[in-house]
């Protein structure tokens, strides 16, 4: 479930940043063309890895308080 969610964030992350186009060659463009392994390896390796450990937070927290009450 965890997993599937990460994987539906990557995707979307991969339409906001427009990887799937490569008509568009102009601008900012040609600019993200250029780094897409760059930021890929950004969003493989920093970002979600990040989002992950913040959440995980959330989720021990939530457990904890539902074990509570």
């Amino acid at each position: 479930m965890v997993t599937d969610s990460y994987e539906r964030l990557r995707k979307l992350l991969d339409e906001l940043f427009q990887f799937d186009r490569a008509d568009l060659d102009f601008g900012i463009y040609r600019i993200m063309n250029r780094k897409r392994d760059e930021i890929g390896r950004f969003l493989d390796k920093d970002l979600l890895p990040q989002v992950r450990e913040a959440l995980g937070t959330y989720r021990d927290t939530e457990a904890e308080y539902y074990e509570r009450v």
